[in-house]
């Protein structure tokens, strides 16, 4: 559970730093974005809550793996490119900045088709780089 909490701790201050920009009327550059588009996309929570909802109690330590870690990153970068690119005429048509492939448009002077291609393989590197890292995870010794 405690878990699930610190998922959802950070996942709603993620919220607040959107909601305080758009109030302010600021746009994130594309580097903070990219660092902050995982916890905005609450696939963290969502993580957490498969455990709950499995019944499963994984350990602390398997959790704070830097494999698992490193795992779950590269889960919520390639679902929040997705949504982004899914998202990205709904968001046109309501001013949002909170985009990916809006803050390549509009800070790298890409043409729109060519940041949705950007962001398109960046999300495919997501995969990939999962797909692989995958390899790595450890056994747990049975803790698991």
């Amino acid at each position: 559970m405690l878990h699930f909490i610190r998922a959802v701790e950070e996942c709603w201050n993620s919220w607040v730093w959107e909601a305080t920009n758009r109030a302010k009327d600021m746009t994130p550059d594309v580097a903070t974005y990219i660092n902050m588009r995982p916890l905005t996309v609450a696939l963290y929570p969502c993580l957490a809550l498969l455990e709950i909802a499995e019944g499963i109690a994984l350990p602390p330590e398997v959790w704070e793996h830097s494999v698992v870690r490193e795992l779950e990153l590269r889960t919520s970068s390639a679902v929040g490119w997705a949504n982004d690119i899914i998202s990205l005429k709904k968001e046109l048509a309501e001013g949002e900045s909170h985009n990916l492939v809006l803050l390549l448009h509009s800070q790298e002077g890409l043409p729109l088709q060519k940041a949705v291609e950007r962001v398109a393989q960046m999300h495919d590197c997501q995969v990939k780089a999962f797909i692989a890292l995958e390899q790595q995870l450890p056994s747990f010794g049975g803790q698991v």
